[in-house]
């Protein structure tokens, strides 16, 4: 897929699927491709056959989870993300999670999250356009003002 041929790629990777319809890496790879070519419809649709496969792997939980943010469907990626960080905490999950929560308005899950990611001290956020905030005071910012223009917080408990 490097070479940018997304629509190749797709017709191998369906034709792999269709012989191989319980894999779950063969739909994550399929949801990249989609989301390369620019169709986060299909991206979706293969993320989430990847996570009916093996809902307990973090990383295709987390991978459904960024192509809903990136479609703006904040509300239907939250519980995906946190699914993902509760499975296994990474900088890419906790990035989805603040990216959702922020979406959503769960300014105190966003701002946790994000300090999460921080505080491993790397530069990690996942592919662009999904990681709008560059640095730690540029956040803080965002998120302070978000709260003043939207309203409180809401809670994140079920």
């Amino acid at each position: 897929m490097l070479s940018g041929n997304y629509n190749g790629a797709i017709r191998i990777l369906r034709g792999l699927a269709e012989k191989h319809p319980n894999s779950a890496d063969l739909q994550v790879q399929l949801a990249i491709a989609y989301a390369r070519r620019g169709d986060l419809g299909l991206a979706v649709t293969a993320a989430l056959r990847a996570v009916q496969i093996e809902p307990k792997n973090p990383v295709y939980r987390n991978s459904l989870a960024t192509y809903l943010c990136l479609g703006g469907r904040y509300a239907e990626a939250l519980p995906h993300a946190q699914e993902a960080v509760k499975q296994s905490p990474s900088s890419a999950s906790e990035d989805t999670l603040a990216h959702a929560a922020f979406g959503t308005g769960h300014w105190d899950e966003a701002v946790r999250a994000w300090d999460a990611v921080l505080a491993e001290k790397r530069n990690y956020f996942t592919a662009p356009p999904i990681n709008c905030l560059e640095d730690e005071a540029r956040y803080k910012e965002a998120g302070k003002k978000a709260a003043k223009l939207l309203g409180p917080a809401k809670s994140t408990t079920p």
